[in-house]
């Protein structure tokens, strides 16, 4: 019976080795390549559910965080950009999303109410008021 438990040993552990090379393969397949450097802004990634609503429109990441320290090559500390620095988080780099300042592409117009002169709205009335006598019929007695 002991031998039968060695050789049985030996076989699990060549499959195992046969079946952990495949699961790595087929990670690596679909995992990208993303380096991120200490002070680097980031978005972290924790999905949040609630009673009631959708998951599809509830926030997935949340930011910006800033790169404090690097532990691995898969696990960075981050740390709140803004509000208090003391909360900080040991994240996967699966988790991580870089964080990209939207700024104003192009010309962005706002446009402003322009103030009215008194004389523009003058010439208005007198043109409204020149229409009305047009279309009114002039009665003759």
């Amino acid at each position: 019976m002991m031998t039968n438990l060695s050789t049985i040993r030996e076989k699990v552990k060549k499959r195992m080795a046969i079946v952990q090379s495949r699961q790595k393969k087929r990670y690596d397949r679909h995992r990208r390549q993303v380096k991120f450097t200490v002070g680097d802004p980031v978005l972290v990634y924790h999905p949040i559910r609630k009673t009631g609503r959708a998951t599809k429109f509830l926030h997935r990441y949340f930011g910006p965080y800033r790169i404090v320290r690097r532990v691995s090559d898969l696990n960075f500390i981050v740390e709140p950009l803004y509000g208090k620095k003391k909360n900080q988080d040991c994240v996967h780099v699966s988790h991580l999303k870089p964080f990209r300042h939207s700024a104003p592409s192009g010309k962005v117009s706002v446009k402003s109410p322009v103030a009215k002169t008194p004389v523009s709205i003058i010439k208005k009335k007198q043109t409204l008021e020149n229409q009305v006598k047009e279309k009114t019929p002039k009665v003759v007695r």
